[in-house]
């Protein structure tokens, strides 16, 4: 056995790094380490039975695809030799770039801040969090979003083991047919949303294969909401918005980007000479649409509906007064 895999993390390294892209097999990773499969066995087991890891070992063999999606029927039979030829690799996390979106005002505390507390040696790659985010997408998140995609152009159906993220839910499995996928701005959570309108956390769906069940979408369920959303809350009625985004530090292309399918030459109209641009459309989600507003301060103004503006106005007038 080479020396240097005696060492656990640098062997763990080694493997994840040969199982990157096109990944290869059991076999081979034992002849290219030299070590024997007995050791890679159960350190394919340590990846696979970590809750607290986010790497994934998968295939892109048909025949045994089900085995890893499923990760139960690989956990137990990995060690009969039945995976050893086949062609495997590890799913690991994107790395996301982080871009920062802040006023003028906050800019100017941030540098007053980074001058006199920070060594100037350690202050350049710093990251912040950002406001408005679209990132976080782990590549499992990229990989169940595609998977999910193509049951919904087949109009087929899938089997989610899930476990709710509220205190004392179990566990349980369920077959479903998705209809949309829908990106929380509030929370930046993906989710899956079914034909009777339920939603399921993509970071909670435990496990997923196809289905051969047909389900149909409930009639009750209104398709054209899913354009208009901001949030999860599909119940809610329509209500129509008009915002002012006013030109400053990229703040109108920032807003482009949050909108994403939004936006179109019939709720967008840029007016370069006067420096906004205004949004009109009906939306539906009023609690993460407000979220999102709050989160842009002065460089977005809400001009309808009134009760709304005078939602906002009443929220300013409350906070001047609790600290004046």
């Amino acid at each position: 056995m080479n020396k240097e895999m005696t060492n656990s993390i640098y062997r763990l390294e080694t493997m994840i790094t040969l199982l990157g892209g096109d990944g290869t097999t059991i076999n081979r990773l034992a002849q290219l380490m030299d070590i024997s499969k007995n050791v890679i066995y159960d350190d394919l087991l340590s990846i696979a039975n970590d809750k607290n890891s986010r790497l994934m070992i998968l295939t892109y063999d048909e025949n045994f695809e089900d085995d890893f999606v499923e990760r139960t029927p690989f956990v137990n039979e990995i060690k009969s030799g039945k995976y050893d030829d086949v062609e495997i690799f590890i799913s690991t996390p994107y790395e996301n770039k982080i871009e920062l979106v802040l006023s003028s005002e906050e800019i100017e505390v941030l540098q007053d801040f980074t001058d006199k507390r920070v060594d100037k040696s350690h202050s350049r790659g710093q990251s912040y969090l950002i406001k408005n985010s679209n990132s976080g997408f782990s590549e499992r998140d990229i990989e169940l979003s595609n998977f999910i995609s193509e049951t919904m152009e087949d109009g087929s159906s899938l089997v989610i083991r899930y476990k709710s993220p509220k205190e004392g839910e179990e566990e349980f499995t369920r077959t479903i047919r998705p209809v949309r996928i829908v990106h929380n701005t509030e929370d930046n959570l993906v989710y899956v949303c079914d034909q009777e309108g339920h939603f399921y956390r993509f970071d909670n769906i435990r496990d997923y294969k196809p289905s051969n069940e047909v389900l149909e979408i409930s009639p009750e369920l209104d398709m054209k909401k899913f354009d208009k959303m901001w949030g999860v809350n599909i119940s809610e009625d329509y209500i129509h918005i008009k915002l002012k985004i006013f030109d400053e530090v990229g703040t109108i292309d920032r807003v482009k980007k949050d909108l994403g399918k939004k936006v179109s030459k019939d709720t967008f109209v840029y007016y370069p000479e006067k420096g906004y641009a205004i949004y009109e459309d009906d939306i539906v989600g009023v609690g993460s649409f407000m979220s999102w507003l709050y989160s842009y301060g002065s460089s977005v103004v809400l001009l309808e509906p009134k009760e709304l503006v005078d939602r906002v106005v009443s929220s300013i007038k409350m906070r001047k007064d609790y600290y004046g």
